[in-house]
């Protein structure tokens, strides 16, 4: 499936949404009932730029980050630091980072630090941390052509470990003959200590003509991925 073109703010941002006054017990009555209702919430940037966002009266939103370009997922550290992937924009790319989300401060519901951990990637899309049983910690991050881990060292800006190539993803780019959907490669750990990476399709109607499209590959945190459908 080819990814949705969505319309899009200029500037896309990361944002937080807190729960307000009303407790879980009433918002649960609300939902047994039915009786949620949205309501425009307005977004200001600090450009000047305003929209608005419809979200149920229990909650407000508030914008954590701002100057990030097209945002995937996040993930906690050990050392309790929020990492976030930034594919840049939708075309094939060397331009995505990850960036680390510092210092948030309850008050303005926003991260003081935004700070480049790694930039120059190729769509960066996922990102995990693993403490292997010898308690060493590990940053997996999925590109489009690779599978890649950093030994994780604690308050490091950037890593000072070389990365460790754990696999190697079909990386034609758009144009490929047979198709180049999709970009994205997703990672999830299990509580089994194994890593489960997705890679989608080549196109949107087709017989793949590798194993691992349209599959997700299953390894331990340090082999080769097998695909299963």
């Amino acid at each position: 499936m080819r990814p949705i073109r969505e319309r899009t703010v200029p500037i896309i941002l990361l944002i937080i949404v807190a729960l307000y006054a009303c407790g879980a017990n009433a918002t649960l009555a609300v939902a047994q009932t039915n009786q949620l209702k949205l309501v425009p919430h307005q977004i200001k940037l600090a450009d000047g730029k305003a929209f608005s966002l419809n979200l149920s009266l229990d909650f407000g939103i508030s914008v954590a980050a701002e100057g990030l370009k097209r945002v995937r997922f996040m993930a906690r550290s050990p050392d309790d630091r929020i990492f976030v992937t930034d594919m840049y924009n939708l075309a094939d790319n060397q331009k995505g980072a990850v960036y680390i989300l510092d210092e948030f401060n309850p008050a303005t519901a926003s991260f003081k630090k935004v700070t480049p951990y790694l930039s120059g990637l190729r769509n960066p899309n996922s990102i995990a941390f693993y403490r292997d049983q010898s308690g060493v910690d590990w940053f997996y991050l999925a590109l489009t052509d690779h599978l890649l881990r950093y030994k994780y060292v604690p308050g490091e800006q950037t890593p000072s470990a070389k990365p460790e190539v754990l696999a190697t993803f079909p990386d034609y780019g758009l144009s490929y003959k047979y198709g180049g959907w999709h970009l994205t490669r997703t990672i999830a750990i299990g509580g089994n200590g194994k890593i489960y990476i997705s890679v989608g399709s080549s196109c949107n109607a087709c017989e793949e003509k590798e194993d691992i499209r349209a599959s997700v590959g299953c390894q331990t945190s340090n082999s080769t991925p097998t695909a299963k459908r």
